[in-house]
């Protein structure tokens, strides 16, 4: 609406105020929010969080279209691929084109910030709705520029009637975990079972290694940036000997090069694998399959005996408004939603991710409180740059199999490293 057409309305609602009285002004005030005094607009919103369901995130962008009924939300849900999804992400953000609101791995934000692509919102009132801790993980230089929308926490998953049957015991380090798998395989069970067929669900597979060496080298990755350090230095050839070793003992169930990662949640709950390690809203997508056994979750036993166990948490997922969106104010609005208490727990009771705003818990996920309680640490592979993370998890799959070496996969991780330096 014109500057001059909201002047009109507001003199002829103060002449009906007059006539009518305070309280039909109110009425009619009110009636200002209705889509018929607004412009009818649409806003794009990309993202690759669909629930198990396959009902979020529609029905969230359904709950709020009601609201606001002259925003238009079109979703373009992308591949669940995270190279796939970055590309394409990358591709819209740079041509300033198809997306007005999108959600964010944290390892591009700082990327996209630096190059232009995204709105500043600092100050905006949808914040408040955060802690301070969870705004810290956007804040930049001062400034923010995403809502810290997601929550979350990697941790094994197992199958504690299996565990109780056979006498097992949660692993408190590294070594009683190994210990436990050769254990559960000599049972005839596969100790742990994720998809090396889309591969990069691997990167959660391999977690206990790559943890321990992210905490024991704590600026790894930026000297990585810096080129300080490279991906086919010692450590990490010594770590990836180390997940060579455990893919060949067998701890991951022979089975995941032909299970999707859907497929792969559904062996775990049809019992056919002890364990699965990754993120707490791979719980939600497992329960779609009714296991007919009590999931128990421990956090990551990346330790060294005698070591104290830190936890595996951060915000794993990000919103934000395209600096080249040509509806603003409507993508605000739907920032803002996505920031309400209704909005965060249809997330989480959909996905049954936990949300980053306050006092938002998920229920029946109480396992998971004592990981999300301690002391933790963000993900190793979200201190990676995007383009070499998105080549080490194509590559786990063929050091899963055997087909390329440790010193193949790390050598071609750094290779692309290097070229995005350039």
């Amino acid at each position: 609406m014109s500057k001059g057409k909201i002047a009109l309305l507001l003199t002829v609602l103060l002449g009906v105020s007059t006539i009518l009285g305070c309280s039909t002004l109110d009425n009619i005030t009110a009636n200002y929010t209705n889509s018929e005094y607004h412009e009818p607009c649409e806003i794009t919103y990309m993202t690759w969080s669909l629930s198990a369901d396959g009902l979020y995130p529609q029905n969230m962008i359904d709950a709020f279209m009601e609201k606001y009924p002259w925003i238009t939300v079109n979703c373009k849900l992308d591949s669940m691929s995270q190279e796939e999804y970055i590309n394409a992400q990358r591709m819209r953000l740079s041509s300033g084109k198809g997306i007005d609101v999108t959600t964010l791995y944290p390892s591009c934000y700082e990327e996209y910030i630096k190059n232009g692509y995204l709105e500043e919102i600092t100050g905006s009132e949808c914040l408040s709705n955060y802690s301070l801790a969870s705004l810290d993980a956007v804040t930049v230089d001062g400034k923010v520029y995403a809502i810290p929308f997601a929550m979350d926490a990697i941790g094994v998953m197992y199958n504690k009637d299996m565990f109780e049957a056979h006498g097992w015991e949660v692993p408190t380090n590294i070594d009683e975990f190994k210990a436990l798998c050769t254990e559960i395989s000599a049972a005839g069970i596969a100790p742990t079972v994720n998809s090396a067929k889309d591969s990069w669900p691997l990167a959660h597979e391999i977690f206990p290694f790559m943890q321990r060496l992210y905490v024991d080298n704590p600026t790894i990755f930026e000297d990585i940036d810096a080129g300080k350090a490279k991906y086919t230095d010692e450590p990490f050839v010594n770590t990836f000997n180390e997940i060579s070793d455990y893919f060949a003992s067998g701890a991951v169930s022979g089975d995941a090069i032909k299970l999707s990662l859907e497929q792969a949640f559904k062996y775990f709950a049809d019992g056919n694998a002890a364990m699965v390690c990754h993120g707490e809203w791979a719980q939600g997508a497992i329960l779609q399959y009714k296991p007919k056994f009590s999931i128990g979750v421990f956090p990551i036993p990346y330790n060294a005996p005698g070591e104290k166990q830190i936890s595996a948490t951060e915000i794993g997922q990000l919103q934000a408004i395209a600096a080249s969106s040509e509806n603003k104010e409507a993508a605000q609005l739907f920032v803002d939603y996505m920031s309400s208490p209704e909005a965060a727990e249809a997330f989480s009771e959909s996905l049954g991710n936990f949300s980053a705003v306050s006092g938002t818990r998920k229920p029946g996920m109480d396992e998971w409180g004592p990981i999300l309680e301690a002391n933790s640490i963000p993900f190793w592979y979200d201190q990676m740059s995007p383009d070499a993370s998105s080549e080490l998890f194509s590559q786990l799959k063929y050091l899963y199999t055997g087909e390329h070496t440790v010193d193949e996969v790390l050598k071609a991780v750094q290779d692309v490293q290097e070229a995005k330096s350039k």
